[in-house]
């Protein structure tokens, strides 16, 4: 039998809707996805280099990691939007409990809600002309901007420090890992990129190899990351409830 993604239970004697939710197994499928956005990137590729045919009726952009506003381009966005979303859960349920560090939590929603347009708009784009510009960027600091991310970093790391030190160990080592293997990608590998770029431009199947290690890691680390806040919450708050008061029939007596 398949798995389900959630499962839902109905209360007719108080007309709600229960939705139960398994971390792993949501997150088994979102990778499962993953991964067929990464086998259908090698093959876009492979007739792309190997058949000769960059376009097949758009199909081969449409699946390729390294192009914007295509089908991994949605999915990526909708990764961290889903963390932001998570995230915020934490976030309201933190304030109304006066919990410490319930600012961090909200920060990092909006942060991760901020990550989730530049995804699917490629803002930190804009940045690279006028910081090659700037500092005359070549070889690894082709792709300027990683100037700006990797300070931005930095500052994170300096404001989120005490945050971080005091979730308990489980979600510390969860973060961790998934910030490790997400900034590796889009740092590390990205200036591997803009080299291999600067050198022999984009259009050669080692800088699309690049690509996909790149994007492939970055998925892996926000999925890791969804399974961290889904086990958080899980964990320290068990039960979300979502309701929808219609013209504030909840402060209306019977």
């Amino acid at each position: 039998m398949t798995p389900e993604i959630l499962k839902s239970r109905t209360d007719s004697k108080s007309n709600t809707v229960s939705v139960v939710v398994n971390p792993l197994t949501v997150i088994a499928w979102l990778g499962a996805f993953a991964l067929l956005l990464l086998l259908a990137h090698v093959v876009a590729n492979a007739v792309r280099f190997g058949a000769g045919h960059p376009y097949v009726y758009g199909l081969v952009p449409m699946f390729d990691l390294d192009e914007e506003s295509n089908i991994p381009t949605c999915f990526s966005t909708f990764l961290i939007l889903f963390c932001s979303v998570l995230t915020g859960v934490i976030a309201i349920f933190k304030r109304q409990h006066r919990a410490p560090y319930a600012g961090r939590w909200t920060a990092l929603a909006w942060i991760l809600l901020y990550l989730a347009v530049d995804e699917a708009s490629a803002i930190h784009e804009l940045l690279s002309l006028p910081a090659q510009q700037m500092f005359d960027a070549r070889g690894p600091l082709y792709y300027a901007w990683v100037v700006p991310g990797a300070a931005f970093v930095l500052l994170f790391a300096v404001a989120f420090g005490k945050f971080v030190l005091h979730l308990p160990a489980r979600t510390r080592r969860l973060f961790a890992t998934a910030a490790i293997i997400f900034l590796v990608a889009a740092l590390g590998i990205e200036m591997l990129g803009g080299w291999q770029n600067s050198l022999h431009g984009r259009n050669n199947i080692t800088y699309r190899l690049i690509a996909m290690v790149e994007e492939a890691l970055e998925m892996a680390g926000m999925l890791l990351f969804a399974y961290a806040l889904l086990d958080y919450i899980s964990v320290h708050i068990e039960q979300v409830s979502f309701r929808v008061d219609a013209q504030g029939k909840s402060s209306q007596s019977n």
